[in-house]
């Protein structure tokens, strides 16, 4: 997600503190963002969605099963 985001405000031509200024919050809290120190919350990444025109894509897949859990259940 960080990646993501660094990718998005370099995109738009923003810097951390023009960023942060749309978000109305603190520049430390753009880099602790962007340097994964800062566990993120959906309310955040909504913030920082909207400031960079955007939007936040969350999903859900099935696990493949490794090779070990596919032995395991053919045994059963």
């Amino acid at each position: 997600l960080a990646c993501k985001l660094i990718e998005k405000r370099s995109q738009r031509g923003l810097t951390q503190a023009a960023l942060a200024k749309k978000m109305k919050t603190k520049q430390s809290a753009i880099a602790r963002l962007e340097s994964g120190s800062y566990n993120m919350t959906l309310a955040f990444l909504d913030r920082a969605a909207r400031a960079l025109d955007t939007h936040v894509v969350i999903s859900f897949s099935d696990k493949k099963p490794t090779s070990r859990t596919a032995a395991t259940n053919s045994v059963r």
